[in-house]
């Protein structure tokens, strides 16, 4: 669906706007700036035209948009087959609501319980080692 286009200046204290033109697809529009307040002058801006008389011009062209013709066509008819009948076994139902693939998360127990083994080796052969030492005094 098209748009209508539109120009909206932005509000700023001491101007005016005034919007002349064809504000439309393809049209173009003119904004016309005019200072309101006393000791108020317009100065060049970008893509600002000044005029003699004090005011600044901006020309809007809207572009031209041609949208293409939308073609409804009709689905074809399609047969539906009843669905299985539903399973109470938990591996069933577990397997389809699961998907295969997911990312692992957590720590490899593994590679901590063989840790833990070697730690707690090196501390029973630290305290035997310091038992004989002291045994020797």
């Amino acid at each position: 669906m098209l748009s209508t286009p539109s120009v909206t200046p932005v509000a700023i204290d001491g101007l005016t706007y005034k919007v002349a033109g064809d504000v439309a697809n393809g049209g173009t529009a003119v904004v016309t700036a005019t200072a309101s307040a006393d000791n108020t002058q317009l100065v060049a801006a970008d893509g600002w035209n000044l005029n003699e008389d004090g005011t600044a011009t901006f020309t809007v062209t809207f572009d031209k948009v041609a949208c293409p013709a939308v073609v409804v066509t009709t689905p074809p008819a399609t047969t539906t087959t009843p669905a299985a009948p539903a399973t109470t076994d938990p591996a069933v139902t577990t397997a389809a609501v699961q998907p295969a693939g997911l990312a692992e998360t957590g720590a490899n127990s593994g590679f901590f319980l063989a840790l833990g083994a070697l730690l707690l080796g090196l501390g029973g052969v630290a305290v035997w080692r310091t038992r004989r030492t002291a045994g020797k005094h």
